[in-house]
């Protein structure tokens, strides 16, 4: 993404604290290049908006998707994405922006062919520090061979029950379509997790070691707290995060790995830690969740929390 003006507005604030400006163009470069990296490694398209529906960034995906509507930064969304002169009806990202909430919706769209498809949005605010909406991430799933897959099947709903069959059979096909449903966006969960834990966390975690003392950490912290906020409806690991275990950071990102099926040598390759430094966590954790019997399977145990 290439907006990152915010950052740069950071980042002058903190030279007027004292940070030297080899301190600032090195921050700097390090976030645009983070930013960057995480964005366009997620395959789903994702933009930042402000609160008056202007495109303030996108991921990779998007400029492809919308590749024909270039250049679109600074415009509404729903004049690039829905072909508007208006917000949408129902709109999510204006219910976020009222709600504060996190917000999902199924809607159509077409494509440069004229063809018919659907995306499935998920909306999430962005809060300053007195807890006030100030942008959404809007994060967008292509599900337009799913829609398909469920036309097809209400059409066979409708002809088993022209055919008179059992109320058993049809109950048969519902669950087999909301348990695939359930499926995907559990996926889509796992993979919003797995990009934070794996890519995010372990980034600012060695940051907030290097700038240790440093008054750039509390904006780290700030940035922190906001991906929690994002994470929190479905994250994974959210009772490891409380204060009820007393995980530290690092025990918090070996267990989210465990929970995932790492080994300890791919947790080490990860991390960049060794393995050695992998079976201590691994033990304090086991401590600290009090797990006495050795027989027990950490990754499980995790799971059932």
């Amino acid at each position: 993404m290439d907006d990152v003006a915010f950052l740069k507005e950071w980042i002058n604030k903190k030279n007027k604290e004292g940070m030297t400006n080899l301190d600032a163009r090195l921050i700097l470069n390090e976030f645009e290049q983070f930013l960057k990296y995480i964005f366009n490694s997620i395959q789903d398209g994702i933009s930042i908006l402000d609160k008056d529906l202007n495109i303030l960034g996108t991921n990779l995906s998007m400029e492809i998707w919308y590749e024909h509507k270039k250049p679109f930064l600074g415009k509404k969304c729903f004049e690039i994405y829905h072909d508007r002169n208006s917000p949408c009806k129902n709109c999510p990202t204006i219910n976020t922006i009222k709600t504060g909430k996190s917000m999902i919706h199924t809607i159509k769209y077409k494509t440069p062919n004229n063809k018919e498809g659907w995306h499935e949005l998920f909306t999430f605010p962005l809060f300053d520090d007195q807890n006030n909406v100030i942008s959404i991430i809007e994060y967008v799933r292509d599900i337009t061979q799913r829609k398909k897959v469920e036309v097809i099947s209400e059409k066979l709903k409708k002809r088993l029950h022209l055919q008179a069959q059992t109320l058993q059979e049809q109950e048969t096909v519902l669950k087999y379509l909301f348990k695939q449903k359930e499926k995907e966006q559990n996926i889509i969960a796992d993979n919003v997790m797995s990009n934070i834990n794996l890519l995010i966390k372990p980034i600012i975690y060695d940051l907030k070691i290097k700038l240790k003392g440093n008054p750039a950490q509390e904006s780290l912290n700030v940035l922190e707290s906001y991906l929690d906020k994002v994470t929190q409806p479905f994250s994974n690991i959210n009772k490891l995060n409380s204060n009820l275990y007393n995980l530290t950071a690092k025990e918090i990102q070996v267990a989210s790995l465990i929970m995932e099926g790492k080994t300890s040598k791919n947790i080490s390759s990860i991390l960049g830690i060794s393995i050695k430094a992998v079976d201590f966590h691994r033990a304090n954790i086991r401590k600290k969740l009090k797990i006495k019997n050795n027989k027990i399977n950490l990754q499980n145990y995790l799971l059932k929390l």
